[in-house]
């Protein structure tokens, strides 16, 4: 026999910036129209360098970035933020 404890609803998706230095693809999870978790798997490009990048998203809206080194960490969150904020409108539109 099979129970469930927890019941939700998420999605996965892709997302590249106008300047065409990030591509993403990630999935979200919401529980009680609150969104409970955020992974993304993305690359960054600056200059000549591809710096492959994960962010993670919790309940509590703590965000870990992994991967980069710290000379490039500034721009990747960055656009980790915007991700992360699009994915919250779409979660809960205003």
């Amino acid at each position: 026999m099979i129970e469930t404890s927890n019941n939700y609803a998420g999605a996965n998706f892709s997302y590249d910036n106008e300047k065409e230095t990030c591509i993403a693809t990630g999935d979200y999870k919401t529980m009680n129209g609150q969104l409970t978790v955020v992974n993304v798997n993305g690359q960054y490009k600056k200059g000549a360098g591809i710096y492959n990048f994960n962010a993670t998203r919790d309940a509590e809206g703590n965000v870990n970035v992994t991967g980069v080194p710290a000379s490039i960490l500034s721009p990747v969150a960055s656009e980790v933020t915007k991700i992360m904020e699009a994915v919250e409108a779409l979660v809960n539109p205003q």
